[in-house]
């Protein structure tokens, strides 16, 4: 599989595939190759990403089939705390970084969920009226939570985070992992 775009897409999820520590790789697709900012034929810079294919289906589609179980939900919440608990190890340069302020730290989330839900308010409203739920309640419950958090200053520090844990990026593997 390649991923490519612009060097300033890709910089932080190439640096990410290059370091991704030990304890977590397993929860990743394994990086071949991982190339720079690399001049294209007609003068543009691209950088690009290859990595091993993972077989499996994505938690969008097992969400719109209505086959996500909770335990998979589970699963994939158990390893965004793997990764978000990961301590870096003590000799680092990640283990002595100065730490994000609250406002930093919560500073897209908001913004995100709340592009996301008008940009896919169709798909979200048909699948919640199949359901008996109010998917306008719901985002509203959801953003209400996201500003008070902000708010309360309960944002904590992680060394790693995964910047986009949207279903279409978790993979249900075949021998049921994700």
């Amino acid at each position: 599989v390649i991923k490519s775009s612009k060097p300033e897409i890709l910089r932080g999820e190439c640096h990410w595939y290059r370091s991704i520590p030990l304890a977590l790789a397993d929860l990743f697709p394994e990086p071949v190759e991982i190339t720079d900012g690399a001049v294209a034929v007609d003068g543009s810079s691209l950088s690009a990403i290859k990595m091993s294919r993972v077989s499996g289906v994505t938690f969008s589609h097992l969400v719109t089939a209505r086959l996500l179980m909770k335990a998979w939900v589970r699963r994939l919440v158990g390893a965004l705390h793997r990764i978000h608990t990961q301590e870096p190890p003590a000799d680092s340069p990640a283990a002595s970084e100065s730490r994000a302020t609250n406002a930093e730290l919560c500073y897209n989330y908001a913004n995100k969920v709340s592009g996301r839900a008008q940009k896919h308010q169709a798909l979200y409203a048909s699948l919640c009226e199949e359901l008996g739920i109010d998917a306008q309640k719901m985002t509203t419950c959801v953003l209400s939570f996201l500003e008070e958090f902000e708010a309360g200053e309960r944002a904590q520090h992680a060394y790693f985070i995964h910047g986009d844990p949207v279903f279409s990026n978790v993979i249900r593997t075949h021998d049921d992992r994700v």
